[in-house]
């Protein structure tokens, strides 16, 4: 029947509105005496309140402390895409991949000791940062024409559109939120930047940053085009006023490749394919150290400040500070050195308490280096050193 409510079975069915006042019952009079009493009732609430003024009403809640500020929920992990249309990163023994360097060797476009460069009249291993990510598209002049794009959701940190200006030639840095502490990634060897990409702009996964190239030219030929992608971590924060400081150009602030040391960048895609996030300090808690060095310190160093979960036991007692770090200087962990340690430092700057040959493997960072059957921290150290330790 049109108009009747639907019944389900099982269910309650509300009743039929009612139409009209029970038979038997006089509406009108009941009515008039129901508008006389309220009549009465509200002329004598009146009359009370001129009497007596009108007190607090005793039934009102007491006013409440303001709560503490809502803030933002910590981000979980960094979730990764792809920076170019390359999806097949953790093949890294597949041809085709990663583009190798003109020694032909497959291995030199992967991350790590990996490379080999003239020092003087003296060729040693030298350390790739990150991975080399062939282009998977070519114009008739063997041109690259990949887009490469945000690998996660972050913020632009930096772009450099002088191809002269670094070793990186064009790139574009990104900074990124992982509950360890801000993890970039870079893009460098680009051909062309999006143009209306800047500094501070919040950018989605899978945006578009630019296009796949070989930029320093002079340094790379068309055939050997490349996206060279890092992800990593900041050594010091404060960065830019020791790099004012000491009066070197170009000035890229943070984002200069001094300041910038990268983990291997295939780790997060390892993670994607083995169906688990990506966690900063769960690589690194893992990552065996490629060395121990206690030294003299006056202040804790910046990077447990920006990664606050690797200082590690008793908060900086003001005396010497050991950290552990791997072969290429990401430090893994900070502490407050024990007696012993202090008491073997002695009055020396620094003392390399461990090194593990099987983890330096060819040591093409070189930041500690042997010394006469023991390990010293090496020039390279020295620098990584007075950047870590920087106000």
């Amino acid at each position: 029947m049109i108009g009747s409510r639907p019944s389900f079975p099982g269910r309650y069915t509300l009743p039929s509105e009612p139409r009209g006042p029970a038979p038997g019952i006089r509406w009108n009079v009941v009515r008039r005496w129901v508008v006389a009493a309220c009549s009465v009732v509200v002329a004598a609430s009146l009359l009370s309140t001129l009497l007596r003024g009108c007190p607090e009403r005793e039934d009102q809640p007491e006013p409440r402390p303001p709560g503490p500020a809502v803030t933002a929920a910590p981000p979980r992990y960094v979730e990764f895409g792809f920076p170019t249309a390359q999806t097949n990163l953790v093949a890294t023994n597949a041809p085709g991949i990663f583009m190798p360097t003109a020694s032909g060797r497959p291995e030199s476009g992967l991350y790590g000791s990996v490379r080999t460069a003239a020092y003087g009249k003296s060729v040693l291993p030298s350390f790739h940062e990150g991975i080399d990510i062939v282009p998977l598209q070519r114009d008739r002049k063997r041109n690259a024409l990949d887009d490469v794009l945000a690998a996660a959701d972050g913020t632009v940190a930096h772009v450099n559109r002088i191809a002269g200006n670094s070793d990186y030639g064009l790139y574009v840095a990104m900074v990124h939120d992982d509950p360890a502490g801000p993890l970039y990634t870079l893009y460098a060897h680009l051909d062309e930047i999006t143009r209306d990409l800047r500094a501070g702009q919040r950018i989605a996964r899978g945006a578009r940053l630019g296009r796949l190239g070989r930029t320093p030219v002079s340094v790379i030929p068309v055939e050997r085009s490349h996206l060279h992608f890092e992800v990593g971590v900041l050594l010091n924060p404060e960065f830019r006023r020791w790099f004012q400081a000491k009066k070197l150009k170009p000035d890229h602030g943070n984002y200069s490749g001094l300041n910038l040391f990268g983990i291997n960048p295939v780790a997060p895609y390892l993670a994607m394919a083995e169906g688990r996030p990506f966690s900063l300090e769960a690589h690194l808690d893992a990552h065996p150290a490629g060395f121990e060095l206690a030294f003299a310190a006056k202040r804790r160093p910046n990077y447990f400040t920006l990664y606050p979960s690797l200082w590690r036991g008793e908060p900086y007692a003001g005396g010497a500070i050991v950290v552990a770090a791997t072969d290429g200087g990401v430090p893994l962990r900070g502490r407050n050195a024990t007696a012993e340690e202090t008491e073997k430092l002695g009055r020396r700057a620094t003392l390399v308490l461990q090194a593990d040959p099987a983890v330096l493997g060819r040591n093409g960072r070189r930041l500690v280096v042997p010394d006469r059957g023991a390990w010293a921290l090496g020039r390279n150290g020295e620098s990584w050193l007075d950047i870590l330790t920087s106000p």
